[in-house]
């Protein structure tokens, strides 16, 4: 993946060893300020300019209602991806209204929306809530796809102690794929409302479509998971998780729905607003209809 086209003459990006903790900045910071990071381009974008960069970059981050962390994101995530000198941009997709969040279809229409800016090689899907705690965590993209987060430490949930999410379908937090095999897994399932489910069902489409998956280790992925109020459950997520190998294919980036209602290119990050169910479509109904027409085809 040469992307060597601005100045060719530049040596290929080298990181310095050795690569310490990273130190995490509480501060949430006004994400339309343009004075932070000078360095960093209109909507959140950054090339280094004394190295040319393997590949582009694209992270794409589902958000909604939760300004005072994605502050404290976009100031802790630049300074830890510039240090790795990495040519990326930051996307942030919201979803409008007051239905449950659904991950899996922001995810997707961050993806398409991203692809039309520019070419990206590697694509990152994160949690607006995880914070990255070691800079041997490589916000690029192998071979493979990628978990890239093998533990939180999360004080409200274990106080003073690490929790390692090694689970053999968990493929979510953060994680990194290329425009390739996002494409040929057919994005996220579009199905899971609420808390749980997108995640493992990734998984199990990625198997499907060829894809083993990587995953650092428990003492190199760590991430900080800051202090958030979790959606509601899925209650169909079992049921539909039943049925994601057979369903894959029919679920995803092939048949997703959205219209964008504004786009705004804030000096750190794209801030892109989207309705990801314009034919207002009963959610129940939705889940109903796919969870009976899959159900049990596959079995873990």
């Amino acid at each position: 993946m040469d992307i060597r086209t601005k100045n060719p003459a530049l040596p290929y990006c080298v990181r310095k060893k050795p690569y310490p903790k990273v130190p995490i900045n509480m501060t949430s910071i006004n994400i339309t300020a343009e004075n932070i990071y000078p360095m960093v381009k209109k909507g959140g974008s950054y090339r280094p300019s004394d190295c040319q960069p393997r590949m582009r970059v694209g992270i794409i981050v589902p958000y909604r209602n939760r300004l005072h962390n994605l502050g404290i994101f976009l100031n802790n995530i630049h300074p830890f991806l510039m240090a790795q000198k990495l040519d990326y941009q930051i996307f942030v997709i919201e979803q409008n209204g007051v239905e449950l969040f659904n991950k899996g279809r922001l995810y997707n229409a961050g993806f398409k929306e991203m692809i039309k800016f520019n070419t990206f090689h590697c694509a990152i899907f994160h949690d607006l809530d995880l914070l990255p705690l070691d800079e041997n965590i490589m916000y690029s993209c192998p071979t493979l796809p990628r978990h890239m987060c093998a533990t939180v430490n999360d004080t409200d949930i274990k106080k003073d102690h690490n929790i390692s999410y090694q689970f053999k379908s968990l493929f979510g937090g953060v994680v990194a794929m290329t425009i390739e095999q996002y494409q040929r897994a057919n994005g996220f399932s579009n199905l899971y409302f609420g808390w749980g489910g997108e995640d493992n069902d990734m998984f199990w489409r990625l198997r499907a479509s060829g894809y083993p998956v990587v995953r650092y280790q428990p003492s190199v992925g760590v991430y900080y998971v800051m202090p958030h109020l979790r959606e509601p459950a899925n209650p169909f997520r079992h049921h539909l998780l039943s049925g994601a190998v057979e369903r894959y294919k029919d679920d995803g980036l092939s048949n997703l729905e959205y219209s964008v209602l504004f786009t705004n290119f804030y000096h750190l990050c794209t801030h892109i607003v989207v309705d990801i169910n314009p034919r207002n479509d009963s959610v129940t109904e939705l889940n109903l209809k796919w969870g009976k027409t899959y159900h049990k085809l596959f079995t873990f």
